[in-house]
């Protein structure tokens, strides 16, 4: 899982489970995608401002 939102950080949870082999509900996958999707998205120019 990590390692596809390395590749790509905005991919759908629906689309991780498929490709993880993920047979059980989302709710929790959801969840744990998104504890782990910010360490993996690109820093917003707008809020890279340096401080």
């Amino acid at each position: 899982m990590r390692e596809l939102l390395k590749q790509t950080p905005t991919m759908p949870v629906t689309v991780i489970a498929e490709r993880i082999g993920w047979e059980r509900g989302l709710t929790i996958l959801r969840e744990r995608v998104r504890e782990l999707r910010p360490a993996h998205l690109p820093v917003d120019p707008c809020l890279a401002d340096g401080q």
